[in-house]
């Protein structure tokens, strides 16, 4: 609701620094485009301390400080490992997401505040539960915080001074100009994501909550879901399977790789997304600034 939403953004705003580590910041995930740095950019500007990025542009001495982090931030799927072992060692709650767009930024920013508060909490009274809830640990699929969740006044302070995610995604660059002038005729279209678990259910967050879409989807060729998937959705690697989902599609957001498998003869709004991990360096140049202060 609007008013809890503004009442979690002031929370947010007389909170505390919040320590995080940011895994699964992968070259294949990210390139050198700059978008690691833009994750880093994107959590300062928000409050919040970066520990470390796992794992790049960091040192091992950085790395060593990560047990010291309220929550780690998983931003794709070879990040969960991770984050599970993190969370074994040191109890340090992890949410799962990345902050594309406005309202799933301000959603992912609440899940990580609330994550450090249970860290706190645990930290204070050793009879508190350490594992996380699903509430705030699947901050991808973009559902908000129930009323419950809210913050404990003076748990933690922040030097944040906005009451809204800081984020460029709000000001439709490119990609997602081009996709909301595509779902501007009809929010209903079905749209295909074809990629990595975490990327493609936070771009679906976006789309929904920031676009109005009404109908996306999510084709995942990786082993690891994340558990980000819904049953609409397809965990497959297989060719055909690629090929049914393009047979349907209205639209589909991908690696340039996946144009082979369209229909011949059928009308498909196919928007391009570049990722190292499909085509390789093939289609590095037009991998957009999708993360941080620059737009797409």
């Amino acid at each position: 609701a609007p008013g809890q939403s503004a009442c979690r953004a002031e929370e947010r705003k007389n909170m505390r620094d919040v320590r995080v580590n940011i895994l699964g910041v992968t070259p294949l995930d990210f390139s050198v485009t700059g978008n690691a740095e833009g994750l880093v950019q994107f959590f300062e500007q928000n409050g919040c301390i970066v520990v470390s990025t796992w794992a790049m542009n960091n040192t091992l001495e950085q790395i060593s400080q990560a047990g010291t982090a309220d929550v780690n931030v998983v931003v794709s799927a070879s990040g969960l490992l991770p984050a599970e072992k993190l969370r074994g060692a040191y109890g340090t709650q992890y949410v799962t997401g990345l902050p594309l767009g406005r309202k799933p930024s301000e959603n992912l920013l609440d899940r990580i505040y609330e994550a450090a508060v249970v860290k706190k909490r645990t930290e204070w009274n050793t009879d508190v539960d350490a594992h996380p809830s699903e509430q705030y640990r699947a901050a991808a699929e973009g559902i908000p915080l129930p009323a419950g969740a809210a913050l404990p006044p003076g748990a933690l302070r922040t030097t944040r001074s906005e009451n809204t995610a800081r984020t460029d995604m709000q000001d439709s660059p490119s990609l997602y100009r081009t996709i909301a002038q595509v779902l501007a005729s009809d929010p209903g279209q079905l749209v295909y994501i074809i990629g990595e678990p975490v990327f493609a259910s936070s771009l679906r967050a976006c789309l929904e909550q920031d676009y109005g879409a009404r109908s996306v989807r999510i084709v995942c060729p990786l082993e690891e879901t994340c558990g980000l998937l819904r049953e609409c959705d397809l965990h497959t690697d297989e060719e055909d399977d690629f090929a049914s989902a393009a047979g349907i599609a209205d639209i589909i957001i991908a690696d340039p790789i996946f144009r082979r498998i369209l229909p011949r003869g059928k009308s498909v709004q196919f928007v391009d997304f570049p990722h190292e991990a499909y085509s390789g360096r093939l289609y590095r140049s037009g991998i957009p600034m999708f993360i941080g202060s620059r737009t797409l």
